[in-house]
């Protein structure tokens, strides 16, 4: 089970699609014939938002369910965590899970066959249909960042989220989206700012804490 010391602070439980194009019409002409025209499909598709495979909150059975994979999940509300789980059978029981943690906005996971995905809130996203993260300001909230996609390599400086109740915000560098401890290359609870150099194909966690350059 995946432990972090920032859960010991904060301990808080809470159980896409292109439109066709439609063809231009052009008036009725002399013939009192209506006309369509259609545009070749090379330039429907470069105007069109291709689909994209996405998956709602629930559990699902890799390999049967969901293919292996990394998947990136975004919750709904920013407001409130959602939870994510995997574990290695459906008994239920603390001795199947593999990782699980509660999460803002994002996170990545990575996931095998035979294990069970679960999550609480939000959609799921196989990883090489995400998106970028488009950055808002320049600005990093809570979430789960993979390094050279959706935050550049280099140097940051992390920040404690206003309002915070206990004063403290976590962060974590991990080197996959597994979410196991031995993934995690450094980790720590701040109270003020500090600094965190960032190599492509790490991924930074926040929690309680931002980015902002």
């Amino acid at each position: 089970m995946k432990k972090f010391m920032y859960l010991l602070l904060f301990s808080i439980i809470i159980v896409g699609c292109a439109s066709p194009s439609s063809g231009d019409y052009l008036p009725e002409t002399d013939l009192g014939a209506k006309e369509i025209m259609t545009k070749p499909a090379e330039q429907r598709e470069t105007e069109s938002e291709p689909s994209v495979t996405t998956y709602g909150a629930g559990m699902y059975k890799v390999g049967d369910d969901i293919p292996a994979g990394e998947y990136l999940i975004e919750a709904n509300t920013s407001t409130l965590p959602a939870y994510i789980e995997v574990s290695s059978d459906s008994s239920g029981t603390i001795d199947s899970i593999i990782t699980n943690d509660n999460f803002y906005n994002r996170i990545c996971i990575t996931v095998s066959d035979g294990q069970y995905l679960q999550f609480s809130d939000g959609i799921a996203t196989p990883a090489t249909e995400a998106k970028p993260y488009q950055a808002s300001n320049r600005l990093y909230p809570a979430g789960m960042y993979l390094v050279g996609k959706d935050i550049e390599a280099g140097e940051y400086k992390i920040s404690v989220e206003d309002g915070s109740i206990t004063g403290f915000g976590y962060y974590e560098v991990s080197s996959n989206s597994l979410g196991i401890l031995d993934s995690i290359i450094t980790n720590n609870n701040i109270q003020n700012d500090t600094y965190q150099t960032l190599a492509d194909g790490q991924y930074i966690t926040l929690s309680g804490t931002y980015i902002q350059h």
